[in-house]
């Protein structure tokens, strides 16, 4: 498994590859952004 640091994860290529990234169990993320509850506005 590796392992993956996004930093900022709300911006617009951060999301595009969270999609493709959570869907491949050979990944575990770190996601890192300033406010959490923009995190899963989708």
């Amino acid at each position: 498994m590796k392992k993956i640091l996004i930093l900022g994860a709300n911006g617009k290529i951060a999301r595009i590859v969270e999609k493709d990234l959570l869907n491949n169990p050979k990944y575990h993320l770190t996601l890192v952004l300033r406010n959490v509850r923009r995190l899963f506005k989708f």
